[in-house]
């Protein structure tokens, strides 16, 4: 099997990942990555050509993320992605698991499922460390070798 996507698109993309057919993704809820801060959270009201959402994807037993790409140059945006998730393995980092097409829509599907800053804030709110371990983990220290020679 030829690991490029032709999809009717003007260009291809190389992907070893696997074509899931749109019907079988099942969106849940919209989720927001937001640019200056870094933190998710749940999504309420604008539109943009590319959104995020929580989703079953049929004969997957764990919640996905996918990014859906819509409008102009949404064909473009989702193949420059696909391209950099396509080589990225790390478990720090959201993990390519598939990729989905139809007429002028696209999606880019993760494994896993991203969970909102406040709600991870609420599951936690008993640990009175939660804070500064947020912290360190969103702000790592600074590690200076003082060793003199």
């Amino acid at each position: 099997m030829d690991p490029r996507i032709s999809v009717g698109c003007s260009l291809n993309i190389r992907t070893d990942f696997r074509q899931i057919p749109m019907g079988e993704i099942d969106l849940q809820h919209e989720i927001q990555f937001d640019d200056d801060s870094g933190i998710v959270y749940r999504r309420r009201g604008q539109r943009c050509a590319r959104r995020m959402y929580s989703a079953r994807i049929d004969g997957c037993k764990t919640a996905m993320t996918v990014t859906l790409y819509q409008g102009p140059n949404a064909e473009q945006a989702w193949q420059k992605d696909i391209s950099m998730h396509s080589w990225l393995r790390h478990p720090n980092f959201v993990q390519l698991y598939g990729v989905a097409s139809t007429g002028p829509m696209y999606a880019a599907v993760f494994h896993d499922d991203l969970i909102p800053l406040e709600q991870f804030r609420d599951i936690h709110y008993l640990v009175p460390l939660f804070p500064g371990l947020l912290g360190t983990h969103i702000f790592p220290p600074v590690i200076v070798d003082t060793e003199v020679s």
